[in-house]
């Protein structure tokens, strides 16, 4: 990867990436997503992302962008090329940042310090999702059922709920999507293609949604609380079946009281 590009866009995001691996503050917050940057010019220019104009597409998936930048960016995921490879451990990156993000796992390294608790994460990203937690704040909604949510992802999970059309079908096993990247997400399944890492633990994931569920371990986010006792968990799929624990207790306890009345 070629860190000197003259393209002004690869030069601010490099300038965004040099400040991150040296542990720069990042006091500039998106006002939209919470994402924090070192400069002023960058945090402009990522608010682009939250506009509806995406006319740069990606000729291998179909999947559009704000700016050349960030479709270059993404072209990489339909690359095999790895050229950056950690001494320690033998694992390899295709970014430069990607490589020194991870070689924190080995030196203990966690720049990114919540000033409220005291927590430390070796990625930003860790940290931002981590400050929802004393925040609560919930800054994505649905536009057709008010429903809101913490991050962008969630609210784009939540969207497929209100498309009944699912015109993208796998050709191998006949499943519908209602969005061509959802289906060529899903092929990937039928690949074992797995080019989601987590820079904590070097685990790897079809799916960026998995590595996302996979990181609130990392980050300790259990955005999923029961209303009963308040427990909280990572996962929506581990709070069913918790709840499932009350309502066995439930019925239990009305077994014995209508036992005892006899």
């Amino acid at each position: 990867m070629n860190y000197l590009n003259t393209n002004s866009e690869v030069h601010e995001d490099t300038e965004e990436q040099r400040d991150e691996m040296e542990g720069q503050e990042r006091p500039y917050l998106c006002p939209v997503c919470g994402k924090s940057f070192s400069r002023l010019a960058n945090c402009k220019k990522h608010q682009k992302i939250h506009s509806s104009v995406k006319n740069h597409a990606c000729v291998e998936c179909g999947k559009t962008f704000i700016t050349s930048e960030y479709l270059r960016k993404h072209q990489k995921t339909h690359t095999t090329e790895r050229a950056f490879t950690c001494s320690q451990c033998g694992l390899s990156f295709k970014g430069k940042a990607h490589l020194v993000t991870h070689e924190r796992i080995h030196t203990g390294e966690k720049p990114h310090v919540c000033r409220q608790c005291g927590k430390s994460f070796i990625q930003s990203s860790g940290l931002t999702y981590h400050m929802r937690h004393h925040s609560g704040e919930k800054t994505f909604r649905c536009d057709q059922c008010g429903n809101t949510f913490s991050s962008s992802a969630n609210l784009k999970k939540h969207l497929t709920l209100h498309m009944n059309e699912r015109p993208h079908k796998c050709s191998l096993c006949g499943k519908g999507f209602p969005r061509l990247d959802s289906l060529k997400q899903h092929q990937k399944i039928h690949a074992a293609v797995r080019d989601h890492m987590c820079f904590e633990c070097g685990k790897s994931f079809i799916a960026a949604s998995h590595l996302k569920q996979h990181c609130r371990i990392h980050n300790d986010e259990k955005p999923f609380s029961c209303p009963q006792c308040g427990r909280c968990f990572t996962q929506k799929g581990h709070l069913n079946r918790h709840m499932q624990t009350h309502d066995e207790t439930s019925r239990s306890s009305s077994q014995s009281s209508a036992q005892s009345l006899k």
